[in-house]
């Protein structure tokens, strides 16, 4: 059992692999669905890709773009694709849709990485784009060069936070209160554990963030009023020991999950869902 409890109160499904995109998206209360390509897909044709996710983007349900990115853990010959795809997806993008992006280099924070995507979002996107950056792990001044590139930029911290160095410390301490986020990524990233994920475990996270801003953890209680109506439309916003903070969650590989959505039972029937504690907002014109 976690040690803090959180409810979840709405969602997101991420579908990153066309071949298994479904033939309708989640229609329970309060869950939409984000369609993307993960950039470790092994997926050439660029085109035809970015005509099927621009196809399913406008179907109900679907509120964002993601995951998108680069992911250097692959074999170098394999960047240059990824590049492609990323840059074809993004012709997709828009600033009402948010963007869930997916950095991986092969350094400690991504550095090399991070720094070419945040070139090609600014040669490829509107400087309002909303932007999700997933799993982030990176420095100081990558906060600082996303935030001024694009000031609706969220940093989103998964239970790597736990084993961040210094560095690592010292950005999520420069993360700007409105612009923070914390995910499980489960089922992996447990806070110091090699146990399964589940989104259950996201206030540890919060717990961590919060030891590491130096801002004192008491509980995780609804907070309504906190800048309402931006990243994936009006947020459900939490407040952990006075810091503000948007609960978010990553992928529950469970073929169906029994969740408590204002106070009853709902089953989530997606195999691979990110959870995050939001509402939805409109679709893209």
């Amino acid at each position: 059992m976690p040690e803090v409890t959180v409810r979840v109160d709405g969602g997101i499904a991420v579908f990153c692999n066309p071949p298994n995109y479904p033939r309708e998206y989640p229609s329970v209360t309060g869950f939409g669905s984000a369609v993307g390509v993960h950039p470790k897909a092994p997926l050439r044709d660029v085109n035809g890709v970015v005509g099927q996710v621009e196809r399913e983007l406008w179907k109900d349900g679907v509120v964002a773009l993601g995951e998108i990115g680069l992911d250097r853990s692959v074999p170098e010959r394999e960047w240059s694709r990824q590049e492609e795809m990323f840059v074809g997806l993004l012709e997709l993008a828009c600033p009402r849709r948010p963007v869930i992006l997916h950095i991986r280099g092969q350094d400690t924070y991504s550095c090399e990485a991070s720094a070419l995507a945040l070139r090609l979002m600014q040669k490829n996107v509107s400087p309002t784009q909303r932007i999700h950056l997933h799993c982030f792990t990176g420095t100081l001044d990558q906060v600082l060069s996303w935030s001024v590139g694009f000031p609706w930029c969220y940093f989103s911290i998964s239970g790597l936070v736990a084993r961040f160095d210094e560095v690592q410390k010292s950005a999520v301490r420069g993360i700007p209160a409105d612009r923070l986020l914390v995910e499980t990524n489960s089922p992996y990233l447990r806070v110091l554990s090699n146990k399964d994920n589940t989104p259950a475990y996201v206030g540890e996270v919060a717990n961590a963030v919060a030891q590491i801003r130096k801002v004192g953890y008491c509980s995780v209680s609804l907070n309504a009023d906190i800048d309402k109506y931006v990243h994936y439309g009006e947020i459900v916003c939490f407040m952990v020991g006075g810091m503000k903070c948007r609960l978010l969650t990553s992928y529950t590989r469970i073929p169906s999950t029994t969740l408590h959505i204002h106070g009853m039972k709902r089953r989530l029937l997606t195999p691979y869902a990110r959870i995050p504690l939001i509402t939805l907002g409109d679709k893209c014109a």
